[in-house]
């Protein structure tokens, strides 16, 4: 065995819409250290959704045979999650509104959303429809004002998964007459 560097060559599986046939074009080479081969490679903003074969072949030298491997990933469109600030009193039922947007501001229109309070979820998944998904959710007796609420956008297969940035619960005074 020799201490010279050892190259890996990463190849992404891209299917060609003439008669289905699946073509492999290399994105990079990247120098093999303790066993672990990295490359960095952006997939293009015009790829389609779908899924994807990654390769790895590990070209042939004096010390060691030809290797490949490969592994599967999706593609998925970004989307971006925000959650409404919520003001409501103990035991009142409260609606909680997330968005879910990609490209900027196109809405989604399919997936589900979790609506969490701190670290727990309420509710069960809530269906998104027109970029919008609500919970109707009892507000719990000692629930602190200022309780930190979040959305999460679940994977669908065309959307990648977004959690919001935290939005508040504010809890209301009760007013004694």
């Amino acid at each position: 065995m020799t201490n010279e560097i050892k190259k890996i060559l990463i190849k992404l599986n891209i299917k060609k819409k003439e008669k289905d046939k699946m073509t492999r074009t290399n994105i990079g080479t990247a120098s093999v250290s303790n066993g672990v081969a990295e490359t960095e490679y952006t997939i293009p903003s015009d790829a389609t959704v779908g899924s994807r074969t990654l390769y790895g072949t590990y070209q042939q030298n004096d010390d060691y045979m030809l290797a490949e491997a490969y592994n599967t990933f999706e593609i998925r469109i970004p989307t971006v999650t925000t959650i409404s600030d919520v003001l409501a009193s103990i035991g009142e039922t409260a609606t909680f509104t997330a968005q879910v947007k990609y490209n900027t501001n196109q809405n989604v229109n399919e997936g589900t959303v979790q609506f969490k309070m701190g670290s727990s979820n309420i509710g069960s998944p809530q269906n998104v429809s027109n970029g919008v998904a609500t919970l109707q959710y009892e507000i719990p007796s000692g629930t602190t004002d200022g309780t930190e609420i979040t959305a999460i956008f679940l994977e669908t297969n065309t959307y990648g998964a977004s959690t919001s940035a935290a939005g508040t619960l504010s809890i209301r005074e009760s007013t004694n007459v």
